[in-house]
């Protein structure tokens, strides 16, 4: 048996993602390809105002347990100001029924530990609040 510190952590480095300008059209889909894969990814640009959703690979929400920690990892190719957020949501991700967490960055490479207050499904968005675009270069979310 592991001790909670022992136990050994599942990554996720693989994600659907679709991009919003600010009136909140779709601009880009794709999936980052995961750290294990041999596709060079050149990761998602992000203009002023502009947001990206982030998904399961299927483009499904994450289905995650209440009172688990969960750790969402990002990093960016320079400094800037990031409105991050998680929701809950549906299954398939398309409605958003409430705001779980949110948070602002204004680093290179940052994460965020949250504990979810109820097991249900979940999607991670990020919104570039600085005035010049920046790139997203990889994400993972840990448990």
């Amino acid at each position: 048996a592991y001790t909670e510190q022992e136990a050994p952590q599942e990554k996720i480095t693989e994600f659907y993602y679709t991009v919003y300008n600010k009136n909140g059209e779709i601009v880009e889909t794709g999936t980052i390809p995961g750290s294990d894969s041999r596709v060079k990814w050149e990761g998602i640009v992000l203009d002023n105002g502009e947001e990206v959703k982030l998904t399961k690979a299927n483009g499904q929400a994450f289905n995650m347990l209440a009172d688990v920690r969960y750790d969402f990892v990002v990093w960016l190719d320079r400094k800037a100001r990031m409105y991050n957020a998680i929701y809950r949501s549906n299954y398939d991700a398309s409605e958003n029924l409430s705001l779980t967490d949110s948070w602002y960055s204004n680093v290179l490479t940052y994460s965020r530990a949250a504990t979810m207050p109820e097991a249900g499904y979940y999607y991670f968005m990020i919104k570039n609040y600085s005035s010049d675009p920046v790139t997203i270069e990889e994400v993972e979310l840990i448990f």
